[in-house]
């Protein structure tokens, strides 16, 4: 039920296994079961596409690895588009090249002709010549207004999105993470596809559900401990009700 015997090292223990204690692991899994309705059916939302060959990743996995490393860190959520190469089968697909209206290529002459001819076709999409350059570019669809250790996550289903924020603020010495309070989480509403909503609810770990109104294209979350999500339905959808 709770993470048994992972391999882990502390300068105290040196090389050790680790025992997740279940009185700090059971409520949220307990929590994941009660809210099976936050999660199921629900796909990544791409702020960006990151475009790249087998063979780009196959002679230099760090690049690609430190790539997603620096997108991740500036909160701005990305999907990845992987081409095929003379071993791997796998050519890009108008699908994947349309999860976001951004892409960036890495390495574009890895790209097999093929590749290259359906990567052309993505008219509409706007493009980056480099990750820094669309970090830079890039206000992701679901951010925070002020710079805080919270890693915002966007989830979304027709109708539908759901905001992770994951609160890194961990007090070793206390062990625990310390509440932030009052973060203004900004919405571009149409992007994620819940153009109109008014109210979000926030659910979290051991906490009731609250409700939140939708002004100027945000929420403000009261109070975030380890873990929230903030559920947006669409003007045409009702907020749901807790699953029971």
């Amino acid at each position: 039920m709770v993470p048994t015997r992972q391999w882990c090292y502390t300068p105290e223990k040196g090389t050790h296994w680790y025992e997740g204690p279940k009185e700090k692991f059971t409520p949220l899994y307990q929590f994941v079961r009660q809210h099976t309705g936050l999660f199921d059916g629900y796909r990544n939302y791409a702020d960006l596409t990151v475009v790249f060959s087998s063979r780009t990743f196959d002679r230099d996995p760090a690049r690609i690895i430190a790539a997603c490393g620096e997108l991740s860190a500036a909160n701005i959520s990305y999907a990845v588009a992987l081409g095929g190469d003379e071993v791997v089968d796998h050519p890009l697909r108008p699908d994947d090249l349309r999860l976001s209206p951004r892409l960036v290529v890495i390495k574009a002459k890895d790209l097999s002709e093929v590749d290259r001819k359906t990567l052309a076709a993505q008219t509409n999409a706007q493009r980056y010549a480099t990750i820094k350059q669309a970090i830079a570019g890039i206000t992701p669809a679901e951010h925070l207004k002020a710079p805080a250790a919270v890693r915002v996550f966007p989830r979304v289903k027709v109708g539908s999105a759901i905001i992770h924020l994951l609160n890194w603020g961990y007090d070793s010495g206390d062990d625990r993470v310390r509440p932030l309070e009052n973060l203004r989480l900004e919405l571009d509403l149409d992007a994620m596809g819940v153009a109109g909503a008014t109210e979000a609810v926030m659910f979290s770990p051991g906490d009731q559900p609250v409700k939140l109104p939708i002004t100027d294209r945000g929420v403000t979350v009261p109070e975030l401990g380890l873990w929230a999500m903030v559920e947006i339905r669409g003007a045409e959808t009702f907020i749901r009700q807790p699953d029971h």
